[in-house]
């Protein structure tokens, strides 16, 4: 999960916590791409699926993204 609130209300803080959670989620895509072996913990990984939650809480605006990772690993006994 990537998490980002924001305080306040509005389109604006909505779209500012939605921003910032689009740029954590952005850097777990871009590392997956760089090193799709999680430093060699694993064969290989992929995005799977992606979703996002926008809201209100009591603190303010939110967003948050699920990003689901696919991973392919040899488990030994």
């Amino acid at each position: 999960f990537c998490y980002a609130l924001k305080a306040g209300a509005g389109d604006a803080v909505a779209a500012a916590a939605r921003d910032r959670a689009l740029e954590l989620a952005q850097e777990i895509i871009d590392e997956l791409a760089d090193d799709s072996t999680i430093n060699g913990a694993v064969l290989v990984s992929r995005v799977r699926s992606f979703s996002e939650e926008n809201g209100l809480s009591d603190e303010g605006r939110f967003c948050q993204i699920e990003i689901q990772v696919e991973a392919e690993a040899i488990l030994s006994e």
